[in-house]
């Protein structure tokens, strides 16, 4: 127990603090502290027409969201369009595997 929350409190108090799986208008999203940056994170919640925001306000502070990890929407079958705004940078592997129900997808040419 005693070495667990002497792992708690360093992640608590590490600059490179990642919150996992925020949910921000129906959008699960990872927060990068070190960079400031988010990352769309996967949930089997997802479902209907995504918008993925350029950006995230937590607690006063303003994330820039740059990638959808892998496998962030894998089997969401019941998500039918998805928009990405023009900061992201990356789209991990698998992001859209098993998304049947998919029928648009508006992809910037941000993408690398």
């Amino acid at each position: 127990m005693k070495r667990f929350i002497t792992f708690l409190f360093l992640l608590i108090t590490s600059t490179n603090m990642i919150f996992a799986a925020m949910e921000i208008g129906g959008v699960y999203y990872n927060l990068i502290k070190s960079s400031m940056t988010a990352v769309v994170a996967p949930s089997s919640k997802y479902s209907g027409e995504i918008t993925i925001r350029s950006s995230v306000t937590v607690n006063g502070e303003t994330y820039t969201v740059t990638g959808i990890m892998n496998g962030a929407f894998m089997n969401c079958t019941g998500v039918t369009s998805v928009t990405i705004p023009s900061g992201v940078k990356q789209i991990a592997r698998n992001a859209f595997s098993g998304c049947t129900g998919l029928t648009k997808i508006s992809i910037p040419n941000t993408i690398k």
